[in-house]
């Protein structure tokens, strides 16, 4: 009997499916500050809301990347 090959919409939601659950994992994590040689943070990788020293990004209550490029904070 060949394989059983399942359809295209059922991969489709099995993959979205994972990558949510990645999301929720992410967002049990701790938030990393990347900080320069100045005490600057250059760097977050987490909740974007606020850096290292308490002061707010403008970026929102969202998980993600985002460098302070230019003096303003930017979602990558």
């Amino acid at each position: 009997m060949p394989p059983y090959q399942q359809p295209s919409q059922a991969w489709l939601g099995q993959q979205l499916a994972a990558m949510q659950q990645q999301i929720q994992q992410l967002k049990t994590q701790h938030t990393t500050y990347v900080i320069d040689g100045n005490s600057v943070c250059q760097a977050i990788i987490g909740n974007l809301q606020y850096d290292n020293a308490g002061n707010a990004t403008g970026l929102g209550n969202v998980w993600g990347l985002a460098s302070f490029k230019t003096g303003v904070w930017i979602r990558l």
